[in-house]
């Protein structure tokens, strides 16, 4: 009689990242082991996968494969259906494959990660070049998107605006997340093309992103006097 004993499997987490950036893949070390005597090394290797507790049916690793003692490094994709990924606290779960081992049956682990997401500036206005007079108001937009949510709006959340070397009032995005801006040039202003500079410092999710506009050039109105 042919009789196969099969044991409960345990996995160790040696190293996994607290905060990770979305879209970006980050690693996770470990090692699978026998639950009944963890000294007891391994006699086969066994495959796990991965997935986020909130969304199972993603599988962002399927089927990784272990050394024969157990010990493993897997590098872990934050999107594999290239749906976008949502920001905020996520649970990782870590899994040893049922059937991939004639020995060791399934055990899965936890892991809480912070996922950054990653913010752009989009529809940048003035997008061609200008010239503003002295004492005339230019006005500049941008959008505050989420690059790796499927460029969602980013509502409500403070930008600052740089006009030369002066920081403005800053403002808050509206619902489509746009940040609009009216600045009078003063007279006193100096002349000629300049750097604008928007600024979003991030939150605690999400990442600091910053554009720079030299579409504005200022120039003075003169009076020639005849005598």
């Amino acid at each position: 009689v042919n009789l196969t004993v099969q044991v409960p499997s345990d996995i160790r987490i040696d190293s996994i990242p607290t905060v990770t950036t979305a879209g970006l893949n980050f690693n996770v070390l470990g090692q699978v082991l026998d639950a009944q005597d963890p000294t007891r090394p391994l006699s086969t290797s066994v495959e796990m996968s991965a997935f986020w507790l909130n969304n199972p049916n993603e599988t962002l690793v399927a089927a990784y494969r272990t050394s024969t003692n157990g010990t493993f490094n897997i590098s872990v994709p934050t999107d594999t259906s290239g749906n976008g990924t949502e920001r905020g606290n996520k649970i990782l779960v870590l899994s040893v494959n049922e059937g991939s081992s004639p020995f060791y049956l399934t055990a899965s682990a936890q892991n809480g990660i912070l996922v950054m997401g990653v913010s752009q500036f989009d529809n940048i206005l003035p997008l061609n070049p200008i010239t503003v007079n002295r004492g005339d108001t230019v006005n500049i937009t941008a959008r505050l998107l989420e690059s790796s949510n499927r460029f969602a709006p980013l509502s409500a959340f403070d930008v600052d605006i740089q006009f030369h070397e002066t920081w403005l009032t800053g403002t808050q995005t509206d619902g489509e997340g746009f940040a609009n801006f009216s600045h009078q040039i003063p007279m006193s202003h100096p002349l000629g093309l300049i750097v604008v500079s928007l600024v979003f410092n991030g939150s605690v999710d999400l990442l600091s992103t910053q554009v720079n506009l030299s579409t504005i050039t200022i120039r003075s109105t003169t009076v020639l006097v005849i005598d």
